[in-house]
């Protein structure tokens, strides 16, 4: 007997397995289920995950085989990624040619590294994990890192989890040649200071001045200190007496050679330099000292915390400030509000929590959500990435074919598989297998690039998904059998796709479904991938929890 069913994605939908086992008792292992993608049980050999090996072992133990077609999952469209240009929308990354972090879970040791594989995938569902200090949105498939292990999102589900048991920061080698004091002038400029550039007034000149206007005396007094250590030339005056600077009674001008060095290293810009992002755990310490100095504020200690709370409307400060503390062990989180009095055209304002030791007593809350869009991932050669969403930090997992690609290849029943045990395969792309008298063609995936077009190492990888070779020997096999019983994949061709959901893209794995439709005669075409049952016509199938019999009786 053979069945096919849905999107199994591990624990979650995994119980309609143990189900149907108990309803077939009859069953045995010349008999099989295949399911259509999405399969949330593969993981790499010898995994040392005690949860990943039950529920591998738990598979064996059902009466029947298991047959599956891969499928993908991944992380939403509004969640930024940390690449080695700073943190980047998700989706732009996808697009680009960025090297992207991801981290070693045992040390938390973070490397730069160009992503082996990229997708992207329609998504009906997801799962939202959120804390005060951390928060992910992920498809209910993706790997999520927790006590220093990678379990499936929707094993946590229902589950009260404490924030701690996540990873929030990590660590990196990196220096930059500047000294403590040039950080904190610099922080000071930024934070305190007006640079008077008359060039945008006479294109001839080449005149610069950086003015503070400051009222308190510790910060006139620590400006005054750092200039004088720097062997920096100023001026300082009491201003005019009236209204406008009656609490702000000093100027203090830095001018010439001096202001203009000063704004060459803030890259003629009011804001962070770039090479902020690069400073090491004692520099980075440095800036939050001088941070809380300026524009900064100590949040309540009765918790224990070494904490500062910073506003600014600077989203290019907040970005240089959050890659470097995680970068250097440190955490940082933030909050976004509009049109907050004192600012102008509904100006976001950035409220910065910043600390160098944090005691974290909160839960995080993991819920499901509709989504109804795609979702975004990596491949990376550490399996795992950081990601930021809502101001809050994630150390993730990354999509992990490259776990499946590690079981062998061998010969069954006329076509490739991953045999990852004596009673469950990954039936592979593009092949076709004769069982119990029926042929059956099968195609998994969720997207796909023009590799004809495009540059090994700068624009696509050899390793993409579906690749060229696995495209090729699609067709290859569809021109030679031209004829069989059933077509199993993970999505569906171009033309169903506005049957299941309105407004949704064309993936480049519908078109690639859409040659093969061309090419191919069959009976019946069953794929899962959308999260639903429902007969398209009398030729189309979608499934997801049904479990329906295929073969001979049922042709």
């Amino acid at each position: 007997m053979i069945y096919v069913t849905g999107d199994t994605h591990g624990g979650l939908d995994g119980k309609k397995l143990d189900i149907f086992a108990k309803e077939h008792p009859y069953l045995t292992k010349k008999d099989f289920i295949i399911i259509l993608g999405d399969f949330g049980y593969i993981f790499y050999p010898n995994a040392n995950n005690e949860k990943e090996k039950y529920q591998l072992k738990h598979l064996n133990t059902l009466p029947y085989s298991v047959l599956f077609i891969d499928g993908n999952h991944c992380i939403s469209y509004d969640t930024d990624i940390l690449t080695d240009k700073g943190f980047k929308n998700i989706v732009d990354v996808y697009y680009e040619n960025d090297k992207i972090a991801n981290f070693d879970i045992k040390t938390k040791h973070i490397q730069f590294d160009y992503p082996i594989k990229k997708h992207k995938v329609f998504q009906e569902k997801a799962i939202e994990i959120d804390g005060k200090n951390t928060n992910q949105c992920i498809s209910y498939n993706h790997d999520v890192i927790i006590h220093n292990k990678k379990v499936k999102a929707s094993t946590l589900l229902d589950k009260n989890i404490k924030e701690e048991d996540f990873i929030l920061h990590g660590n990196i080698e990196q220096d930059i040649q500047i000294s403590d004091d040039m950080i904190r002038l610099l922080t000071n400029v930024v934070m305190d200071a007006t640079i008077i550039d008359f060039h945008k007034k006479n294109i001839n000149s080449n005149k610069c001045t950086i003015q503070f206007h400051l009222s308190k005396t510790r910060k006139i007094e620590h400006l005054e200190n750092l200039l004088k250590r720097l062997s920096i030339p100023y001026s300082k005056r009491i201003c005019k007496k009236s209204k406008l600077n009656i609490l702000q009674p000093y100027y203090i001008r830095i001018y010439s050679d001096s202001a203009r060095m000063i704004k060459c290293l803030l890259n003629d810009a009011k804001q962070l330099p770039d090479f902020f992002r690069f400073l090491n755990i004692h520099q980075t310490k440095v800036l939050f000292d001088e941070i809380l100095f300026t524009d900064g504020s100590y949040e309540d200690n009765k918790k224990g915390n070494n904490g500062c709370i910073w506003n600014t409307i600077s989203k290019h400060d907040v970005d240089i400030v959050q890659e470097v503390f995680i970068k250097n062990g440190f955490y940082c989180y933030y909050n976004v509000r509009h049109q907050i009095s004192g600012f102008q055209n509904g100006k976001a304002q950035y409220i910065v929590n910043l600390y160098l030791d944090k005691k974290i007593n909160s839960y995080v809350h993991v819920a499901s959500k509709m989504y109804c869009n795609d979702m975004y991932c990596f491949t990376m050669p550490l399996g795992t990435l950081i990601t930021r969403r809502k101001g809050k930090i994630a150390f993730t997992g990354n999509c992990n074919f490259s776990r499946l690609n590690a079981y062998p290849i061998e010969m069954w029943n006329g076509g490739k598989i991953h045999k990852i045990s004596d009673s469950i395969f990954h039936l592979m792309r593009g092949q076709i297998f004769e069982i119990d008298g029926i042929k059956i063609f099968t195609m998994g995936g969720a997207e796909s690039y023009d590799k004809l077009y495009r540059r090994e190492g700068f624009d696509w990888w050899r390793e993409e998904i579906p690749s060229y070779q696995e495209i090729s020997e699609m067709i290859q096999n569809a021109d030679d059998i031209k004829k069989v019983d059933y077509i199993l994949t993970h999505t569906c061709t171009s033309d169903i796709v506005p049957k299941l959901v309105d407004g949704v893209a064309i993936d480049p794995t519908n078109q690639i479904l859409d040659v093969l439709n061309e090419k191919i005669n069959y009976k019946h075409w069953y794929f899962g991938h959308w999260h639903i049952d429902k007969n398209i016509d009398k030729k189309h199938t979608c499934l997801y929890n049904k479990i329906i019999p295929i073969g001979k009786t049922f042709m």
